[in-house]
């Protein structure tokens, strides 16, 4: 039998004894604050058995900063425990990240086949969230996020996440997002001035959601579908469905016109990973020199195709009908769009 205790520890040093190819998993961070623990080793301990190995520790007064995203976790805690035949907590962790708070707890039992349990509660800035989460493909500039949740299931294989994981996990909370402002490479910034969202297993419920991107509006109302699969494992599929409605959609905003084509041609990209199903009422609609109002449709994107169906608008003079899109092209002609008078 083996008990070994440390009181007032210096987390960093404490970490650098840790075996090489752990340390090299965490050497972006560097952390000071003070580390409690103490761990008790029983059995014996060859090629056919294990001794069992329980552990606890508490973290205090600490702070941890990713050196990659310059971010900084400070004022940190949390209490934990260890038991190698089928234990891992974290409990009453909370910390600050510039003004704003986290806080929650976690819980890993049977490591054969794990059960999963936690909760948090947060109130934190848009962009420190997406460093966290190390969302490198998108730049937030701006938004604040609220958000509390609980989530438990079993995981087949935590080194191999599966979408069938997700889909079994039973997720509860919301999300509040003010103000947000995100972009990439290939989009200008879209503002999501107001939303809330509700945790629903593996989606995320849609109960409201205004944005403006350019000189357009929008309004949701829906699901975004297996979006933790999504955000967590590499190419699945999102899911979008849901009621949009627009007091003002500029066409062109979402269109890029080519220099080496006729000034009737404009071009667009979908992405290969989002399907949608979109019931949709526009209130004024323009695109280019055409004006069209109170277009009432439904578009279906799947497969990097468009479906509209049905879809109507009134012109200067009268109800138009339009058809099938294959954005496989990637070239729609004005006028299609434009939707010529008799």
């Amino acid at each position: 039998d083996l008990n070994i205790k440390g009181k007032n520890l210096n987390i960093m040093r404490s970490v650098k004894l840790l075996p090489s190819d752990f340390f090299t998993k965490i050497i972006d961070y560097k952390s000071n604050g003070q580390l409690d623990f103490n761990c008790s080793i029983k059995g014996e301990g060859s090629t056919i058995k294990t001794p069992t190995i329980i552990g606890n520790f508490k973290v205090m007064n600490a702070s941890l900063t990713d050196t990659k995203n310059n971010l900084q976790l400070e004022s940190l805690r949390f209490d934990g425990a260890f038991n190698n035949k089928g234990k891992f907590e974290l409990m009453n962790f909370s910390t600050k990240i510039d003004g704003g708070e986290l806080s929650g707890d976690f819980s890993l039992k049977n490591f054969k086949r794990p059960l999963i349990k936690m909760n948090f509660v947060g109130n934190i800035k848009a962009q420190q969230l997406s460093q966290l989460l190390r969302l490198n493909d998108i730049e937030v500039q701006a938004g604040e996020i609220k958000l509390d949740g609980t989530i438990d299931g079993y995981i087949a294989d935590l080194k191999q996440l599966k979408f069938e994981d997700f889909e079994k996990l039973n997720s509860e909370g919301n999300i509040e997002i003010k103000n947000l402002v995100f972009t990439n490479e290939t989009i200008k910034p879209i503002q999501i001035t107001s939303a809330h969202l509700a945790f629903e297993g593996n989606d995320l419920k849609i109960k409201n959601l205004n944005s403006i991107y350019q000189d357009s509006d929008f309004e949701l109302k829906g699901y975004f579908k297996s979006v933790l699969s999504y955000l967590f494992i590499d190419n699945q599929h999102l899911g979008i469905v849901a009621k949009h409605h627009s007091n003002f959609l500029k066409l062109d905003n979402f269109v890029s016109n080519s220099e080496q084509k006729s000034a009737a041609e404009y071009h667009f990209k979908l992405p290969k990973n989002i399907y949608l199903k979109l019931h949709t009422t526009i209130d004024s609609l323009v695109f280019r020199n055409f004006n069209g109002t109170n277009l009432n449709g439904t578009i279906a994107v799947k497969n990097q195709q468009v479906l509209i169906n049905p879809f109507s608008l009134n012109c200067m003079d009268g109800d138009r009908k339009s058809t099938r899109l294959n954005s496989s092209h990637l070239v729609i002609s004005y006028a299609v769009f434009c939707l010529k008078k008799k």
